[in-house]
Parts: C-alpha cells; structure tokens; sequence
C-alpha cells in the first residue's frame, strides 16, 4: 500500500450544474464514478492550497512570463529554481503557522508523550494495523525525531525516544510500546512509572506474559496490553537484572505495549 498526492486539473463536457451526479461542479468523485463526460490533464511545477475536499483554491504554475528561456536546458534550470523557491516558501509557511499559533516541535512532542494508551487498539493518533505512511508522514509533518530499527516481525520500528511504533512485513503496525518519560495512562490511572500493585486496584488481576526473553505481565480480563517492569531488559544497552526474591508488584512499569489481540494475542515480545 503506498500514495501519492497528485495534482490534476479536471474538465467536465457538460456546464456547471448541467451534471445529476454533480451539479456543485467536477471534484474527486467524478473519477471514482468513472464518469464519461471528464477529461484530466495533470498540472506540472505548480504550488497550490487545497480545501477540505481538495479542491484547489489558488495555485501558481510555472509558464508565461517566468519562462524566458531559450532552450531545453535553460528552461530545466528555471523550472528547477521554481521547484526550490516553491518549498522554501511551504516551509516557511509552516514556521509561520506553528509560530502565530504556538505549536511548535517541543508542544507536539508534549502532545504526543500524554497521549491515552489504549489496550488491544493503539496509542493516541496511532491504531495497530495503521500503515507505514500515516505514521511516517505525521512524524515528518511535525518535525518529531525518530529511529529507525529492524524488529522481530522482519519488519521496522520507528522510535522517538519515548514510543515505539513496529510494523510487520506489510508496513501494518502490530505493536506500540511506551517507555521512559511518556506521561499518557491507561484509563487515566496506569502508565510508567505506576505498579502492579496500582494495576491490580485500577483495571484487575494481572498475570505472567508470554514473553520468553525477560519476565512480562499482561491482565486477566483486558486483552492487547504487556508491562515490563524497571528490572527487565528494556533496551539493548541495559543488562539484565533480575534477583531471585523480588516483590513485582511494587517495582515501577518502565515499558507498556499495546498490540491487537485478534492478529496476534500475547504474542507482541516472542521472539
């Protein structure tokens, strides 16, 4: 599965308001019906602001007076410096819009580490089996950083530092784990940093994961979630820590993952 946005500009035969299926005027569904009556021709070396429905409502495209070229080559160069004085300006544009309205990097990754976890469904904006792309693009459009790693699944993670989204062969998220200074819960009550114990009062008895790499605990009565506890391996560059004689249910949740327990329950950490 991937997309691409694609600019094209459409003709109606009929005149506006002729058309039954359509009579507001030619948009998007007039090529999903595979109307009859469209022609398109795509818009090259433009810049544009679509509406809500992706309509453009102002555009500039590259021709006229700015073509003073003489050949094939001097036109590429122009056409080129269009290019890059068209996303110079998409960006500055965006600083402009995160600064007037106070939204900058710092406040979207505020937002994103008090998101609500969500067991057997997601984390905040993110839902397990959501493609590579949503999750690309939103961190790329909100300038939050990211590793990339491999992961169990044969698959890649994408990491900010405090939340890791995995995706199976099809670039399908089947995991999402929380850890270090994430603030968002569960319920409101449980997130890193609570305990078992904390777990037991707010949503039930909790029981041993299925995890066979470092001990796990997942809930009786609630599918799709897995804690890890402070003294387990949490990343690569801790060393196991385990003790023979050890209260879990007071030690501090270091690590939460949420996954769909209808594509793979308690199977998240198997390796």
């Amino acid at each position: 599965m991937h997309y691409k946005h694609i600019m094209i500009e459409l003709y109606c035969k009929k005149d506006k308001g002729e058309c039954d299926l359509f009579p507001e005027g030619v948009n998007h569904n007039c090529i999903v019906k595979k109307c009859k009556n469209i022609l398109l021709t795509p818009c090259p070396n433009e810049i544009a602001y679509a509406d809500e429905n992706g309509i453009v409502s102002s555009w500039i495209g590259f021709g006229g007076d700015m073509d003073f070229s003489c050949d094939d080559e001097s036109r590429n160069k122009l056409i080129y410096r269009w290019k890059e004085i068209c996303e110079s300006k998409m960006n500055s544009a965006l600083e402009q819009y995160l600064s007037e309205n106070d939204l900058n990097t710092e406040a979207f990754r505020k937002s994103m580490n008090e998101w609500d976890i969500f067991p057997d469904e997601g984390v905040g904006e993110f839902k397990i089996l959501d493609p590579f792309e949503k999750v690309y693009a939103y961190l790329i459009n909100n300038n939050i950083e990211f590793n990339i790693e491999k992961n169990i699944r044969s698959g890649i993670s994408l990491n900010t530092g405090d939340m890791r989204i995995s995706f199976d062969k099809e670039k399908l998220i089947f995991a999402i784990s929380v850890f270090r200074n994430f603030k968002g819960k569960i319920n409101n009550t449980i997130g890193i940093g609570s305990t078992l114990k904390d777990v037991e009062i707010h949503l039930g008895k909790y029981i041993d994961g299925m995890n066979i790499h470092c001990p796990t605990y997942e809930l009786a009565n609630i599918k799709g979630v897995e804690f890890k506890l402070s003294n387990d391996v949490i990343y690569d560059d801790i060393i196991y820590n385990y003790t023979a004689e050890w209260d879990e249910s007071a030690i501090p949740i270091a690590q939460i993952t949420v996954w769909n327990s209808r594509t793979w329950d308690s199977q998240v950490s198997k390796g």
